[in-house]
């Protein structure tokens, strides 16, 4: 793999191979659950805004500038929802 091609074999790594190769896996998870927390961060803040603001506003919801707003940032978190999803199906296999 990538790091026999960078001068490291099997037989003059060995366990400092499989070390490394432990390493770059466990990075790779950390990746995933900063990517997942980020976004159910974002996900827990606009249903929050979105189930406050309405006893707050005497106009309809949809009509005012705040919720204006709260459409716009459930347009932002719906992207990152979507990666979610493909980053968690491609991760999958490595899970099993």
């Amino acid at each position: 793999g990538m790091l026999i091609g960078m001068g490291l074999t099997e037989k003059q790594g060995g366990s400092d191979l499989r070390r490394v190769t432990t390493l770059a896996e466990m990075a790779g998870y950390t990746r995933l659950d900063c990517v997942l927390g980020s976004t159910a961060l974002m996900r827990s803040a606009l249903v929050q805004a979105m189930h406050h603001a309405p006893d707050h506003v005497a106009e309809a919801f949809i009509d005012s500038r705040l919720g204006d707003d709260n459409l716009g940032v459930a347009g932002m978190a719906a992207s990152p929802t979507a990666l979610d999803s493909v980053l968690q199906r491609a991760w999958a296999p490595a899970f099993s």
